[in-house]
Parts: structure tokens; C-alpha cells; sequence
């Protein structure tokens, strides 16, 4: 047979149906999805949110506390949770874990590839080197999650057991660790409408800016963690009036700096705390942590040793439109450093993912829709070109079906997220209504009622 040139489109078209001629349609319309026709019924539709919810947290370098966050991520609810969040002191495997529904920002001195994953795995390090030894030798490598397609994708780092280094493998001379500070951004900001910037200066490591576009003025988000006392303040100033231009202003993050302003005591004041609060109160900044806050202790008792260390501050101008700036009570963090939520009013635009439902689709409905789009009966099959053609109307009119009479859903992590919350609570709530039709109520059962 000759070659003949055939319209891309077409092509696709027929390998779309190559794709269903496994399925009966007239036996098994829930199977019939958009993924199963090239993926364009996957829609992103756009929408505005008129608020933005900022998570400042300190991990101290431990895994265990990515899952701490990640479960009060899943239980947060839709209205409060985060757009963004502001990481500080990271463990270096968040370098291999996407959180469900969020882009990744971070940044090393030297590339970090897969020799490190099964080291950081087992939260160990393939040199012994720990991470004050590790010193900064190469440009700086910033590393978005949005990069590529691969590291857009869903992951879920299995962190259990321990992982040696495959046989024959060397250590790395230097082992690149993390910076300090990283960002994770939700996926319904489109890549487009943010980006991160790392310090590279005196501050390397240690501050990190993410830049948001929203329908008035880019919103700029300073991340801090001063490690070891090695924040420079000069430079953190500098970057904070380098930023200013047609942007609002929030700082976040782990100071480590204790004032009277807003701590219970200024027995622990230094030199450098009262340098910082002089420059940022000479500054259109404002503090938004409530005073006396405790952000930070030792120990679930906080009257033992607490402070207020963990700062938010924002540009005067956008004071007004701050919902709130709090502590979340999330569990994993009430001891040591707490999660610091801030939300403020900024209208930001947002995309939703949507796929047509058709488990919710009568098949008579489907069926009597359909045939008003097939082509005729009689369609000329008589060569290629007229096949090609006749399975790109069949597959025009299941789509063009499917738009008409199939209802939308949201698809993504809040979708799953509510599937898990529906199915826990229809459970609890049938054995819960079980309980309660039993002829006779007893003290035990009464209990077990309260506890579910």
C-alpha cells in the first residue's frame, strides 16, 4: 500500500481508539473515561481565589516530620489550607519527596543526584560527614519540581527500613546537602505565575524569595531560617529592599532572635536581636505574630523552656487585609518549633482539574445522546483515508457526547482527600447507627459510641 500524508490529528484519533476496542460500551460504561481518549477530557478550568494561606515550618531535619505535615495537610480544612510553604531546615530526602498537590523549590551547592537517595533514605550520610563538615565548593543549583514532567508526577517516599548503598557503589568525595530553606507551591498555581529565588550571596543557603502574581501586585514571600547565628543582616535587608518595587511583602521564618517586642521575657536579648528589631522597625513592615506567642519549646509543657522565635511580618499596606497570623495545632508539632499560619486576602488565579464522571451517567441517556452524533450507517469505508475519517467521527461523538450528558468532578489530591473523609465517616456513621438499634444499650456500648 502507498504512503499517503494523513492529518496528526487523525492519527491520534485512531491509536485513541485502538486504545478502546477492548470495552463493550453497552456493558461497561464506567470504564469509559477521559484517560482512555488521549486524555482531553481532562480539563483545567480556571477560577480565583480571594485568599492565600501561608505555612511557615521548621522540620529540624527530620523525615518523621514530612509526614507530621503531610497529615495535617490531609486534615486541614479546604478554606485553610496552605498555598504555599515556607521550609526551613529541611531533611535532605525532601530532595526525593513530592508532597501530593505541590511543586517542589530547592537549592544546594553542589547537584544532587540519585547516589545520594539510598543514604538519605535511611537518614544516614555516605561520607560520615555531617552537615556543618559539608562545605559550599559549586554554583548554586536551583532545582524546581516543575521542571520536567517526571518531577511533576505524585510520589510517595516510602521511608521505612534501612537501605545500604548498592555493591560496588563509592561514596561521594562531598556529599550535597540541601539549603536551609525551600518552598513547596500547590499545583493549582500555574508554574507561570510564581517563581523562587535562592540568595547566593552572604545569605546562601539561609534565605529563599518566592514571587506570586495576583490580580494587584506580585506578592513576595521572604523564607528565613538564621542557622547557627549565621544570618547576615546587612544582606537580609538588602534583598528586602531589592524586592520592594510593585510587590507586597511578607516575611516568614525561623529567627532565632529573642526581643521584648514579641517575646514574654528579654532575658536572652542580644546585640543581634536588637539590631534586627531597630532595622525591621525602621522598615514599612509590621510584625504579625501576637506577642507572647509561643512558637517554639522544649517539650509539650511550655512552661518548662518556650519562646517566640518563629516571626511573620508584613508590609504595612497589606496589614489591613491579614485574616489571621496563628500557630496551627497540628499534632507532630507541639513541641519544638509549631507550624505558623498566615492567611491574607489576595486575589490570585487558580486552576482547577476536572474529568467528566460517567459512572453517574444512565446508559439509556448516554446511548439515546450518542446517536444524534454518529455518522451515517452507509459511511464509504472504501480506503484508508475514508477509515481514518469514519473513526474520528466516532470518536468526535463519544466526546462530544460525554460533554453534554456526563457531570464534571475535581480530580487530584483534595478529590482523594474527600473520597478517604466520606468513606471514614459513612463507616463510623453505620456503626455508629448500629449500635444505636441494639434492644439494649449497655454502659460498654454507650463508650464505644463516644469513641467513634
Amino acid at each position: 500500500m502507498a504512503a499517503t500524508t494523513q492529518d496528526p490529528s487523525l492519527i491520534e484519533d485512531v491509536t485513541a481508539l485502538e486504545e478502546l476496542l477492548h470495552m463493550d460500551i453497552d456493558e461497561d460504561f464506567s470504564d469509559f473515561d477521559d484517560d482512555h481518549i488521549s486524555g482531553s477530557e481532562v480539563r483545567e478550568d480556571e477560577t480565583l481565589l480571594k485568599e492565600i494561606a501561608i505555612w511557615s515550618v521548621n522540620l529540624k531535619g527530620a523525615p518523621l516530620r514530612i509526614r507530621h505535615l503531610e497529615n495535617a495537610l490531609r486534615n486541614a480544612p479546604e478554606n485553610d489550607r496552605p498555598l504555599v510553604l515556607a521550609i526551613q531546615d529541611p531533611p535532605n530526602r525532601l530532595a526525593f519527596h513530592n508532597i501530593p498537590g505541590y511543586n517542589i523549590f530547592y537549592s544546594s551547592d553542589n547537584p544532587i543526584t540519585e547516589e545520594q537517595y539510598p543514604t538519605w533514605r535511611n537518614g544516614a550520610s555516605a561520607t560520615g560527614n555531617n552537615r556543618a563538615a559539608n562545605t559550599a565548593t559549586n554554583t548554586v543549583t536551583n532545582t524546581a519540581a516543575n521542571a520536567t514532567p517526571s518531577a511533576t508526577t505524585n510520589q510517595s517516599d516510602d521511608t521505612q527500613g534501612a537501605t545500604n548503598l548498592p555493591a560496588g557503589t563509592e561514596p561521594p568525595a562531598i556529599e550535597p546537602l540541601m539549603h536551609s530553606v525551600c518552598f513547596y507551591v500547590h499545583k493549582s498555581i500555574p508554574t507561570t505565575s510564581w517563581r523562587a529565588i535562592m540568595d547566593t550571596g552572604d545569605n546562601n543557603g539561609l534565605v529563599a524569595t518566592l514571587q506570586i502574581l495576583t490580580a494587584s501586585h506580585v506578592l513576595t514571600i521572604h523564607n528565613v531560617y538564621d542557622r547557627n547565628n549565621r544570618l547576615d543582616l546587612d544582606a537580609l535587608f538588602e534583598r528586602l529592599d531589592d524586592t520592594k518595587g510593585n510587590s507586597d511583602s511578607v516575611l516568614v521564618g525561623d529567627f532565632n532572635l529573642h526581643h521584648r517586642s514579641w517575646s514574654l521575657h528579654a532575658r536572652n536579648e542580644t546585640a543581634k536581636s536588637r539590631d534586627f528589631y531597630e532595622r525591621i522597625s525602621s522598615t514599612n513592615m509590621r510584625l504579625l505574630t501576637v506577642p507572647g506567642t509561643i512558637t517554639y519549646s522544649n517539650s509539650q509543657d511550655e512552661s518548662i523552656r518556650s519562646s517566640t522565635i518563629d516571626l511573620t511580618f508584613a508590609d504595612q499596606d497589606i496589614v489591613e487585609d491579614v485574616v489571621y497570623c496563628r500557630v496551627h495545632p497540628a499534632p507532630g508539632f507541639r513541641s519544638d518549633h509549631r507550624i505558623i499560619e498566615t492567611k491574607i486576602r489576595r486575589v490570585i488565579g487558580t486552576k482547577v482539574r476536572t474529568k467528566a464522571c460517567l459512572d453517574r451517567v444512565d446508559q439509556k441517556t448516554f446511548t439515546d445522546k450518542l446517536v444524534h452524533y454518529l455518522p451515517p450507517i452507509n459511511h464509504s469505508l472504501s480506503t484508508p483515508e475514508q477509515i481514518v475519517s469514519y473513526i474520528s467521527k466516532l470518536i468526535q461523538a463519544l466526546r462530544e457526547t460525554i460533554r453534554q450528558v456526563a457531570p464534571r468532578i475535581e480530580i487530584g489530591f483534595q478529590r482523594k482527600r474527600q473520597t478517604i473523609l466520606e468513606k471514614q465517616l459513612n463507616d463510623r456513621t453505620s456503626r455508629v447507627t448500629a449500635l444505636q438499634e441494639s434492644s439494649v444499650i449497655t454502659p460498654a456500648m454507650q463508650e464505644r459510641i463516644k469513641q467513634l
